[in-house]
């Protein structure tokens, strides 16, 4: 059974020189001649054609530290609060259309709606504004790969 990577996997053979080659093999054609026949041997290998093109990039071991610590905060909140905000909002506007006798009641609905919405809005937009910081952070962090590109590529 062929996976999905399997499916649009198509091989490409991309010739590379090692930097430590093995050695050549030395054939030495007369007993005293200093002529000498070298072979050289390249490498075959296999990728899929997403990755025929691509190029190593350095990063620096305290920038991977900085970038999973500033995860880590991001991913160290449990619940998002905003959420309970908005299901309280969407509750007292799905009560205000039932039918109630009192007046009193539309009031605290209409005031619980108000309140709820406003907290929802604000909370939700810190947590937005969190995950932008963590994400601009990250940007300034990693090398942008269009600007360090490798002579040919």
């Amino acid at each position: 059974m062929a996976t999905e990577i399997d499916k649009h996997f198509k091989p490409s053979v991309k010739y590379f020189n090692v930097s430590n080659p093995p050695k050549a093999d030395v054939v030495i054609t007369e007993k005293e001649s200093t002529n000498r026949n070298f072979q050289v041997l390249t490498i075959p290998s296999i990728l899929p054609s997403s990755e025929k093109d691509e190029f190593l990039l350095q990063i620096r071991a305290s920038v991977i530290s900085e970038i999973r610590e500033s995860a880590i905060k991001v991913d160290s909140k449990k619940y998002n609060y905003s959420e309970i905000w908005l299901g309280l909002c969407t509750v007292c506007l799905g009560a205000i259309f039932n039918n109630y006798d009192s007046q009193y009641i539309y009031l605290i609905l209409a005031f619980l709606i108000g309140v709820s919405g406003v907290t929802y809005y604000f909370t939700r937009k810190v947590n937005i504004e969190g995950f932008s910081e963590f994400a601009t952070k990250v940007l300034k962090l990693l090398p942008n790969e269009k600007e360090n590109k490798p002579d040919g590529y």
